[in-house]
């Protein structure tokens, strides 16, 4: 017996879960930052380093916006690769 060939891209039904989970996983990061701005805003006073507490908060909202951005993109990328030879 030879090698098994492995497939050179996944079919579309394997795209299209990926596609569902990074849509998940962004929907679940937006809605875990919204609670901690949330948390941050009503606990702010008791809080004894509130600009490094916003800091952090400023860099993990950079990291979702990207990974929002990445995930969206990747929608198109992915229907391309469908159609090319």
């Amino acid at each position: 017996m030879g090698p098994v060939p492995y497939p050179d891209r996944m079919d579309r039904r394997d795209d299209a879960l990926m596609r569902g989970i990074a849509r998940g996983i962004v929907g679940f990061r937006w809605l875990t930052l919204g609670w901690a701005w949330i948390g941050l805003v009503l606990q702010r006073s008791d809080l004894e380093h509130a600009a490094l507490a916003i800091a952090g908060l400023l860099a993990a909202t950079a990291v979702t916006v990207v990974a929002t951005t990445l995930a969206a993109s990747d929608d198109g990328r992915a229907d391309d690769a469908g159609s090319r030879p």
